[in-house]
């Protein structure tokens, strides 16, 4: 009678306190609360958010406010370039908040970008026009008494550009032109800003106008040629030593890393999005959207742990969004009340998943913690892709700590429905008992195994890689295996110098002629212990088709240039 009374009075005290919890969910929130999330959200969408991530709204303007990289090569000194690349700074003072984030580069990663963009040399069609003036500049020999100083004050530069303290902060620095940019595209910059600038650029051209009749551009003051001569040579003065330096320590990087190439660069330059925030004309896009979808932010993540990422950024998966893409999440120095607003904007935006999770939350004795560690570091594949404490892979995030990261509903909805809950993810729905699904999730949440972070592979060392860029099969394979077993199968993938046991090497025609296809489908299907191998092979019968699984044994055949052992074959 007594256990029955317990029940029926807790039974009210939940009702109770769902009743409350409804009541909370629609008071107003407060005026401040509003205003944040207000300032967030469009904070969101200024710096570029939606660019990458689904779930905000995408900012087209950025792609006219950033500088075309379609001709770097003629813009920019590349020494500058691979300096910058390393460590950006503020360089358009007049941006509100759009600014060029910080992608962590190594020393090898930004000289390959650097390369890469050197070359880049595709000047836009009417840039010819431009070069008309080639000859007056040439024999522009008239004498000027006035200094370049003072011909920039005539010419109304320091209204929109500061120098040695004087003028506005409208456009770029000038004093930091001569490092920056190529003495003779500045020239040619100052002679028609509109065919170089941004679209909506408001730079006049001080020196010559363009005339329609003779298609091309003519003086518009006295001594145009000499004087565009003198400003140019003045700001490259300006900038000489700082442009030797930084060429030195390119010349270094190229000397200590010979082996770099543009061609890597151009790799780096898609894993990283690029082309989302700068026009450039020469490739399209990997990927629309390359990293997660943050409209149900608010019920996946814990708040204080948002706060201190967006203040601190941290690799969450070093791999990349895709794995083997390489795409990192850049650090866009954010103020600390950038930060505020940013996570509270985040934090309601709480869309939910189609279907809801089926696992309990119970609080787990030591033996059952216990029991459920054994159970991932010996038995389950979860800890091929995850890491926890000192064991496990890169693919994914690291579930080390994860109670202070991610919501349990969350954690729940993952383990049970992967792709019902995020849709991208290539993590299979591993098969288990109910019991032991409930079990592992109410561990994962629970436990508080400290991390061991590892270093971040090198884009250079371990090139990225687009399965987007493929088809069929081969797109399959890149997607599901190549991260661990390699791009051609020989077990070499990133993720393998992670496992204790090294991947099957697909392309070994010694062992793949012994085994059966039908032994292959069933590895693919269930994962690698039911063939007595790796447990860390996860099995991906929940998320492929059958025939889906039966291309990629045919694939796996295609990479050994073998076939399955003669007796097995239905004609025998």
């Amino acid at each position: 009678m007594f256990l029955k009374e317990q029940q029926q009075v807790k039974s009210i005290i939940e009702k109770l306190l769902t009743f409350a919890a409804c009541v909370l969910c629609f008071l107003p929130a407060s005026p401040q609360a509003l205003q944040a999330q207000d300032v967030g959200d469009s904070l969101l969408v200024a710096i570029g958010c939606g660019n990458c991530h689904d779930g905000i709204a995408k900012n087209d303007d950025l792609r006219s406010k950033a500088p075309d990289l379609t001709f770097a090569g003629e813009k920019y000194n590349p020494a500058y370039l691979f300096s910058f690349l390393q460590q950006p700074e503020p360089v358009r003072f007049y941006l509100e908040h759009e600014r060029m984030p910080d992608f962590r580069f190594s020393e090898q990663e930004a000289l390959a970008v650097a390369l890469f963009l050197s070359q880049q040399i595709s000047l836009p069609e009417n840039a010819a026009q431009i070069e008309t003036i080639s000859e007056l500049l040439q024999e522009s020999n008239a004498v000027i008494s006035t200094e370049a100083r003072t011909l920039i004050h005539e010419s109304t530069c320091l209204q929109c550009h500061k120098l040695d303290g004087q003028g506005e902060t409208k456009a770029l620095e000038l004093a930091k032109i001569g490092y920056r940019l190529n003495l003779d595209w500045a020239q040619k910059y100052i002679v028609s800003p509109q065919v170089f600038g941004v679209p909506e650029t408001r730079m006049p051209s001080p020196l010559f106008l363009y005339d329609a009749a003779s298609d091309s551009y003519q003086p518009a003051v006295q001594f145009a040629g000499a004087k565009l001569k003198k400003i140019a040579a003045y700001l490259f003065e300006r900038g000489a030593d700082e442009r030797n330096t930084l060429q030195q320590q390119f010349e270094r990087a190229k000397v200590d890393y010979p082996d770099i190439s543009a061609a890597d660069g151009q790799k780096i330059f898609l894993s990283q999005n690029c082309i989302a925030c700068h026009r450039f004309a020469p490739l399209q896009p990997v990927w629309d959207k390359n990293a997660p979808d943050l409209s149900g932010e608010g019920i996946r993540v814990q708040r204080e742990w948002l706060s201190q990422y967006l203040l601190q950024i941290k690799t969450l998966r070093p791999l990349g969004f895709y794995p083997g893409s390489g795409s990192r999440m850049p650090d866009f120095r954010l103020t600390s009340a950038e930060v505020s607003d940013l996570t509270e904007a985040l934090m309601n935006k709480t869309k939910r998943p189609a279907k809801p999770h089926a696992i309990e939350a119970r609080k787990l004795s030591v033996f059952s913690m216990n029991k459920a560690r054994a159970l991932l570091e010996s038995r389950l594949s979860c800890l091929g892709c995850h890491r926890l404490g000192e064991k496990g892979g890169i693919i994914g995030p690291d579930l080390s700590g994860l109670k202070a990261r991610l919501q349990p509903e969350f954690v729940f909805q993952i383990i049970d429905q992967p792709r019902a809950t995020v849709p991208h993810t290539i993590m299979p729905r591993i098969a288990m008992p109910a019991k032991t699904r409930e079990l592992i999730a109410n561990y994962l949440v629970q436990q508080d195994v400290p991390a061991q972070p590892v270093a971040q592979p090198s884009l250079t060392d371990s090139p990225p890689f687009f399965a987007q860029q493929q088809s069929g099969v081969v797109a399959l394979y890149q997607q599901n295996c190549a991260i661990c077993h390699g791009l051609d199968g020989k077990g070499d993938g990133v993720n393998a110098a992670f496992m204790p046991t090294a991947p099957t090497n697909h392309a070994d025609t010694n062992y793949m002629s012994g085994r059966v296809d039908d032994t292959l489908f069933d590895g693919i299907y269930v994962g690698g212990l039911i063939l007595g191998k790796s447990h860390l092979m996860p099995g991906f019968g929940e998320m492929l088709s059958r025939q889906q699984i039966w291309d990629l044994v045919a694939y796996m055949r295609q990479l050994c240039e073998c076939r399955q052992p003669d007796w097995a074959a239905d004609n025998q």
